[in-house]
């Protein structure tokens, strides 16, 4: 619905960010997913797709998130394309990620997130963190996704991040399609 409306409900072709159904926002829920429409004028998710350049990620390392419960940052952990049509290859189905089970299920979801990213940055992530995973559409090939997942600041933890030590990755896992 929100693809196509604005927040107070009026039809809009820029449409609202708006949180995935299947990730409430609750206590415990691991990650929240947000989806937006990737606007060329910058509007919703439009300044998203600048995480494709690890320049614009050496300048912004934090996501500032807030709800109506918490205020809250956000450290980027990975950037990565998804492909949501078999055709163009293996599906990660990283929507489907609200919560992990047990930490072994959370450690090869994070797994599968970091061989995908296009960059090897310097957020450790553990069992127990929270993440933020950012989706938007892209337009290398049909149906792609540009996602942008971060991990929130724990208590007493500063948000200064070595973006110095942050790398292209050599060989992210592409899509077959790219």
């Amino acid at each position: 619905y929100y693809l196509t409306h604005d927040f107070a409900k009026n039809k809009s072709t820029a449409g609202t960010i708006f949180l995935d159904e299947n990730h409430p926002m609750t206590e415990k829920t691991q990650n929240l997913l947000l989806h937006g429409h990737n606007m060329k004028d910058g509007q919703m998710f439009g300044e998203l797709i600048k995480y494709k350049d690890l320049s614009y990620y050496q300048e912004h390392p934090v996501i500032q998130f807030d709800t109506v419960y918490a205020e809250g940052d956000w450290k980027v952990l990975a950037v990565f394309r998804a492909n949501t049509l078999p055709e163009h290859g293996e599906v990660f189905s990283y929507q489907s990620f609200s919560n992990a089970a047990n930490e072994g299920d959370f450690n090869l979801y994070i797994q599968s997130v970091l061989r995908r990213s296009l960059f090897n940055l310097p957020v450790d992530v553990q069992y127990g963190d929270k993440l933020l995973t950012l989706s938007t559409c892209t337009y290398e090939f049909s149906e792609a996704r540009f996602v942008v997942v971060a991990r929130k600041v724990r208590e007493g933890e500063s948000t200064e991040v070595d973006t110095a030590s942050a790398v292209v990755n050599s060989n992210p896992l592409m899509p077959d399609v790219w």
